[in-house]
């Protein structure tokens, strides 16, 4: 389903890429709505399958996301897909 996700940004072709930061060689750290959405998918699959285990992600969930629970309906706008 993450994949799923991933695929469909990119046949869009409209990534919203930004910079997480740098690597520890200098290099910029990119991040894509690709890798929100899919984070997004599998934190929640995740999340509901096992709901008293703690989940670690690479892409920040957002606060509000993990309050309700089901996140993709509280999408932010910069990461929405037409």
């Amino acid at each position: 389903r993450g994949g799923d996700e991933v695929r469909r940004v990119r046949e869009s072709n409209v990534l919203h890429e930004k910079s997480k930061g740098k690597t520890r060689e200098g290099a910029e750290d990119k991040m894509t709505s690709g890798d929100v959405l899919s984070n997004r998918k599998m934190f929640y699959l995740l999340k509901t399958a096992f709901p008293s285990v703690q989940i670690n992600t690479e892409e920040h969930v957002d606060a509000a996301d993990q309050e309700a629970g089901a996140g993709e309906s509280l999408e932010p706008e910069r990461w929405r897909l037409q």
